[in-house]
């Protein structure tokens, strides 16, 4: 399981190192060092928990285990974050800030995404553990097979109310596994155009702060149509 940033932040060899030197002024030394130093082992420890790929990891690790359909999408979302974030904490504070709004379109875009997967995955589950559309259409021709047959109008209405019943769920399955398809395809494509954004933004990384300014800005409206996509497909009334 992974430790939270903070727990990082405190175990930290660096930080416990800065601790016991602090410690070790303030008792041996002069007493107003130590409130001053634990100021500075206090930033230290803010300084590595508030890392963008601690949080990141930390949440990932939260999260849960998807269908292994809309999993497999979720880690090509997970590799391009991971990617971006390991690329920027290895550069310049200038490649930092310039890609600054990069990285938080990224974040989001990639939360949403989750969100709408985890969606489908309930979807998933559900009829998993319900009839198949296989035996639904047998059990509706049998039905359908019986029904000229009897002269009961009890039990024929039972079949015909039965009937009923049938083709609806039948139709309500075809709806949801049309909505999982189409957002299968939507996340697919997402996922695809993520793979060239993240080319891009490591393309950018290292260069002048003008040279990424507009570039950034443009790579931002990409994520941000693609959140808005995946927003509309997420607010679509399915009934399930």
């Amino acid at each position: 399981m992974t430790e939270s940033p903070l727990i990082i932040g405190l175990k930290h060899p660096v930080n416990l190192a800065m601790l016991a030197v602090v410690a070790g002024a303030g008792l041996l030394s002069a007493w107003w060092l130590l409130p001053l130093g634990l100021l500075l082992w206090a930033f230290m420890v803010f300084n590595i928990a508030s890392s963008p790929r601690l949080q990141y990891e930390s949440k990932a690790e939260s999260r849960e285990q998807l269908a292994p359909r809309f999993q497999r999408i979720y880690n090509r979302l997970e590799r391009a974050q991971r990617e971006v974030l390991a690329k920027l904490e290895d550069s310049n504070a200038r490649s930092r800030r310039a890609l600054e709004n990069v990285r938080v379109g990224l974040e989001s875009l990639a939360d949403q995404g989750y969100s709408v997967l985890k969606r489908l995955t309930r979807m998933d589950e559900y009829f998993r553990m319900g009839k198949s559309m296989s035996s639904m259409q047998n059990e509706l021709q049998h039905i359908k097979d019986a029904l000229p047959m009897m002269t009961n109008e009890e039990v024929k209405r039972d079949y015909e109310m039965k009937q009923v019943e049938l083709l609806d769920e039948i139709e309500r399955l075809r709806t949801v596994n049309d909505y999982m398809e189409r957002g299968e395809g939507v996340l697919e494509e997402m996922a695809d155009e993520l793979d060239r954004i993240v080319a891009e933004v490591i393309n950018l990384i290292g260069r002048s702060p003008d040279d990424v300014r507009d570039r950034a800005a443009e790579i931002v409206r990409r994520l941000q149509a693609l959140e808005n996509r995946l927003q509309s497909f997420e607010a679509e009334e399915v009934r399930f």
